[in-house]
Protein backbone atom coordinates (compact mmCIF):
# COMPACT_ATOMS: atom_id res chain seq x y z
CA UNK A 1 0.00 0.00 0.00
CA UNK A 2 2.73 2.16 0.67
CA UNK A 3 4.41 1.39 -2.82
CA UNK A 4 0.73 2.98 -4.16
CA UNK A 5 0.45 5.51 -2.24
CA UNK A 6 3.86 7.02 -3.35
CA UNK A 7 3.01 6.11 -6.87
CA UNK A 8 -0.15 7.69 -6.67
CA UNK A 9 1.70 11.28 -4.98
CA UNK A 10 4.70 11.61 -7.79
CA UNK A 11 1.56 10.31 -10.80
CA UNK A 12 -0.26 13.06 -9.12
CA UNK A 13 2.80 15.99 -9.11
CA UNK A 14 3.50 14.54 -12.78
CA UNK A 15 0.12 14.90 -13.85
CA UNK A 16 0.51 18.36 -12.12
CA UNK A 17 3.16 19.44 -13.84
CA UNK A 18 2.28 17.92 -17.77
CA UNK A 19 -1.12 18.98 -17.62
CA UNK A 20 -1.75 19.52 -21.72
CA UNK A 21 -0.13 16.13 -22.49
CA UNK A 22 -2.76 13.48 -22.98
CA UNK A 23 -2.76 10.04 -21.56
CA UNK A 24 -3.04 6.84 -23.23
CA UNK A 25 -4.71 4.89 -20.90
CA UNK A 26 -7.40 2.57 -21.58
CA UNK A 27 -10.35 0.38 -19.85
CA UNK A 28 -11.62 -2.04 -21.53
CA UNK A 29 -15.08 -4.92 -20.09
CA UNK A 30 -13.73 -8.46 -20.75
CA UNK A 31 -15.88 -11.26 -19.65
CA UNK A 32 -13.15 -11.40 -16.60
CA UNK A 33 -14.09 -7.72 -15.31
CA UNK A 34 -11.94 -4.80 -16.82
CA UNK A 35 -8.25 -4.73 -18.42
CA UNK A 36 -6.65 -1.22 -17.95
CA UNK A 37 -3.35 -0.63 -20.24
CA UNK A 38 -0.97 2.38 -20.70
CA UNK A 39 1.95 2.82 -22.50
CA UNK A 40 4.84 1.38 -20.23
CA UNK A 41 7.58 3.21 -22.18
CA UNK A 42 5.60 6.66 -21.83
CA UNK A 43 7.32 8.70 -19.02
CA UNK A 44 4.09 9.62 -16.63
CA UNK A 45 2.42 6.46 -17.82
CA UNK A 46 5.41 4.07 -16.49
CA UNK A 47 4.42 4.87 -13.00
CA UNK A 48 1.77 2.10 -13.63
CA UNK A 49 4.15 -0.49 -14.57
CA UNK A 50 5.09 -1.35 -11.15
CA UNK A 51 0.76 -1.28 -9.85
CA UNK A 52 -1.06 -3.88 -8.44
CA UNK A 53 -4.22 -5.03 -9.04
CA UNK A 54 -5.06 -3.66 -5.47
CA UNK A 55 -3.18 -0.35 -6.51
CA UNK A 56 -5.75 0.31 -8.89
CA UNK A 57 -8.75 -0.41 -6.65
CA UNK A 58 -7.51 1.75 -4.64
CA UNK A 59 -7.09 4.65 -7.01
CA UNK A 60 -10.31 4.16 -8.15
CA UNK A 61 -12.07 3.89 -4.99
CA UNK A 62 -10.45 7.22 -3.39
CA UNK A 63 -11.71 8.79 -6.64
CA UNK A 64 -15.24 7.63 -6.88
CA UNK A 65 -15.38 8.62 -3.40
CA UNK A 66 -13.96 12.65 -4.17
CA UNK A 67 -16.58 12.47 -7.17
CA UNK A 68 -19.29 11.57 -4.62
CA UNK A 69 -18.30 14.08 -2.26
CA UNK A 70 -18.19 16.98 -4.50
CA UNK A 71 -21.53 16.03 -6.00
CA UNK A 72 -23.22 15.64 -1.99
CA UNK A 73 -21.58 19.18 -1.34
CA UNK A 74 -23.10 20.90 -4.60
CA UNK A 75 -26.33 19.12 -3.81
CA UNK A 76 -26.24 19.96 -0.06
CA UNK A 77 -24.48 23.65 -0.99
CA UNK A 78 -26.16 25.33 -3.84
CA UNK A 79 -29.07 23.28 -5.02
CA UNK A 80 -27.77 22.65 -8.04
CA UNK A 81 -26.85 19.34 -9.97
CA UNK A 82 -22.86 19.30 -10.66
CA UNK A 83 -22.80 15.35 -11.03
CA UNK A 84 -25.47 14.95 -13.52
CA UNK A 85 -24.41 17.58 -15.54
CA UNK A 86 -20.42 16.79 -15.53
CA UNK A 87 -20.36 12.56 -16.11
CA UNK A 88 -24.27 11.89 -17.20
CA UNK A 89 -24.33 14.58 -19.91
CA UNK A 90 -21.14 12.94 -22.00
Amino acid sequence: MLCAMRSIAWLHISISSIAAKKMTIEVVETEEGFEISWDPEDPIERAFNDWTEEDFRTVIVKAAEKVIAEHEIAQNGSGDNTFEQEFLAK
